[in-house]
């Protein structure tokens, strides 16, 4: 679980990208959401959690600030897009392990991929329905997909079983539109910035780099 503006300077980003909307998957119990409502960045708030328990709080506590939407990523992703206009946006995705955060269960129980780690999905469905060219993703959790000496400690001993082979799949799906940033802050990021984004912006706008 990581926080939104560990790996980027947040007022910054957005700034330099006129960014006007923010997209949530895994939005959890708000920690991310709290920060980027906070700062009053944005023009347009989205956020999709399963858990109806945290579906309620989260409403509660960002009243009509944020629109939420309830249910798996692989389902919810396709409203968010329907209901986002073609502002450019920051996607935070951090849906993975449904249940085994807040419910103790064991990382691989869910066994469809889709669900357990719906990246992948989640990234298709985006690149299919939008043009994306403007839009900024940050990928959360980067040793769910591969090792590396990340600052938590390094290589995580459920990748093989809970996790997956590789994030291949990444550059794949938005390598020709984006330039794709590791920061190994927390469990790693990947901040992927629009292809023409200059050095200068992109070394600007992160937390901290080599």
């Amino acid at each position: 679980m990581g926080i939104i503006n560990h790996p980027v300077k947040l007022g910054k980003l957005v700034d330099k990208f006129k960014l006007q909307n923010f997209v949530e998957s895994g939005t959890g119990t708000g920690d991310s959401m709290r920060v980027v409502v906070d700062s009053n960045l944005f023009e347009n708030y989205y956020g999709i959690e399963l858990e109806n328990f945290f579906i309620q709080n989260l409403k509660k506590t960002f009243a009509n600030r944020v629109r939420f939407y309830e249910g798996y990523s692989k389902n919810e992703m396709h409203n968010v897009l329907n209901d986002l206009d073609q502002s450019p946006t920051l996607f935070w995705l951090d849906a993975h392990f449904p249940g085994s955060d807040y419910q103790h269960l064991p990382y691989d129980s869910i066994k469809d991929e889709t669900i357990r780690i719906p990246l992948k999905t989640e990234l298709q469905i985006i690149t299919e329905n939008r043009d994306v060219s403007s839009d900024i993703f940050i990928i959360d959790d980067l040793r769910v997909y591969k090792d590396a000496d990340y600052e938590c400690g390094g290589a995580w001993i459920h990748r093989k079983t809970a996790g997956a082979d590789n994030c291949d799949f990444i550059e794949k799906l938005i390598g020709e539109t984006h330039i794709l940033v590791e920061h190994l802050r927390d469990q790693g990021y990947i901040v992927a910035y629009p292809i023409n984004s200059k050095e200068s912006d992109i070394k600007g706008t992160l937390q901290w780099s080599e």
